[in-house]
């Protein structure tokens, strides 16, 4: 849709146009100016001007050939050179402009009036304008739609080579924006360098407030001089996380939940790893690639086990959040695809099932999975002591009910969790002996239970414990978990 000519707008919009094309404004800020709303004008103006619009600072201007905006091509190449898929998609379009154009246009709305013109329809605004010519493009070139709820936010914005806002501030005695200061790693504050910053666009809107058309007029030149074209800022895009839910069940013993590394600062770059692969590695292989997400990931579950301890029965919840994905959200088939490639990659290691979108609330059911569960599981157990068939102390064992364990803080764990004396339930007991030295124990704990010191006493720190129990040394040879009980989502 072409530009409205100045024959088709009222008499009255079409004089003003003519003094605010006078005046230095572009053919779009002139439609601006007389109340236009029509992204397609906006996006393609009537005609190539030659100087630089004093209002918009070309925003609202075509390129030397005329047609689009000059900046137009340049944002389609820049979205398809993004990483992201943004063509056939809802994108959250946002537009930036500044502060020295609100000045301009404030001053031109001034020299309007002055003129004779009354202003009757408000005025677009240049951000409107702008971002009425941005969704236009997207629309017709990309086949994309804006809408705030999408999920890919873009930030589109331009960048003015003069500071009107500051002459403003300094005709008016205002001090500057204040620099902030850097700091060095041990957390002094510098001396700030280089120039001071341009004024945001709500302090440039406060001051405009606070003076007023006439000082306002006195303080710059009013119609607005002619400047340099201002450019076209690096987009910005950022994509909300998206949230992949599921369970795991996990075979193989010596096998983490996440990446161990000590020493240093426990991190890749800083520790040494202990063991090849995790859980977490195993499921990200085949999963965030077809998010093209790289690395940029957060791996949590409900609860954790031990990397000597395997997790059967149904399996533990788990969640990946996926970060700044380039790829739009997979479908049920896709993410179907990727869970059969993970259980053949890690066939005998472990296995997820259920892969499935959610949203970030579910963070809140894997956090009351830990408070609110209750774990099955079982042992192999070793004692120093013989135990015969028909020991007594054996026989108590399976007649206890909701046993309650007083634990300190493992040693194990002392030195990243709080030193704590927690109670805990065992809800159940239940022992079958294999030979004289050798039992099998199952049980059934409450959430947080520390079931290796429960066993073998950690020192005296859980009490009672199956060695006190029993009357002898014990140790825990083997420990799986068989069930997870925790309520429905």
């Amino acid at each position: 849709m072409a530009a409205p000519a100045a024959s088709a707008l009222p008499a009255a919009a079409a004089t003003l146009q003519a003094t605010a094309l006078a005046a230095g404004a572009c053919h779009g800020c002139a439609l601006r100016f007389a109340g236009i709303r029509d992204g397609a004008s906006y996006l393609r103006p009537a005609a190539a001007e030659g100087a630089v619009c004093a209002v918009c600072l070309g925003v609202l201007q075509a390129a030397a050939g005329g047609g689009d905006v000059w900046w137009a091509a340049q944002l389609v190449g820049e979205l398809d050179g993004s990483g992201y898929a943004c063509r056939g998609r809802a994108l959250n379009v946002s537009v930036t402009t500044p502060a020295s154009m609100l000045v301009r246009d404030r001053l031109m709305s001034i020299h309007l009036k002055r003129q004779g013109h009354a202003l009757a329809v408000a005025p677009v605004p240049v951000k409107e304008a702008a971002r009425a010519a941005v969704e236009t493009l997207v629309r017709e070139t990309l086949g994309s739609t804006s809408e705030q709820a999408s999920s890919l936010s873009v930030l589109i914005g331009w960048q003015a080579a003069d500071d009107m806002g500051a002459v403003l501030r300094s005709g008016s005695g205002e001090p500057p924006p204040k620099r902030q200061r850097d700091r060095h790693q041990w957390g002094a504050k510098r001396k700030p360098r280089g120039p001071p910053p341009q004024a945001s666009t709500a302090a440039t809107v406060k001051l405009l407030v606070q003076l007023g058309d006439e000082k306002v007029a006195t303080f710059c030149e009013c119609p607005p001089l002619l400047a340099e074209r201002c450019t076209l800022s690096p987009l910005q895009l950022d994509q909300k996380s998206v949230f992949v839910a599921g369970v795991y069940c996990k075979y193989q013993r010596g096998l983490p939940q996440s990446p161990w590394f000590v020493g240093g600062a426990c991190t890749e770059e800083d520790g040494e790893r202990i063991g090849e692969g995790s859980l977490e590695e195993l499921i990200q292989a085949d999963l965030c690639p077809m998010f093209r997400a790289a690395l940029d990931h957060r791996f949590s579950s409900g609860g954790r086990e031990d990397k000597d301890v395997r997790m059967l029965g149904e399996g533990r919840p788990f969640l990946f959040e996926i970060r700044n994905a380039r790829a739009p959200a997979p479908s049920e088939q896709a993410l179907l695809a990727a869970e059969q490639a993970i259980n053949a990659h890690a066939a005998g290691r472990i296995k997820v099932s259920g892969l499935r979108l959610v949203t970030k609330e579910h963070t809140d059911f894997l956090r009351s999975c830990e408070d609110t569960k209750r774990k099955h599981y079982r042992c192999v157990i070793w004692t120093r002591r013989p135990i015969a068939a028909d020991d007594a102390r054996l026989r108590a064992l399976g007649e206890l009910k909701d046993l309650t364990v007083q634990q300190m803080t493992p040693v194990r764990v002392l030195h990243r969790r709080t030193a704590a004396v927690r109670p805990r339930t065992i809800h159940e007991l239940r022992v079958d002996r294999v030979n004289e030295h050798v039992l099998l124990l199952d049980m059934v704990t409450q959430a947080g239970t520390y079931v290796k010191e429960f066993v073998h006493g950690d020192l005296g720190r859980s009490t009672p414990s199956l060695g006190s129990l029993l009357g002898s040394e014990v140790d825990i040879v083997q420990l799986d978990v068989l069930a997870i009980e925790y309520a429905a989502e």
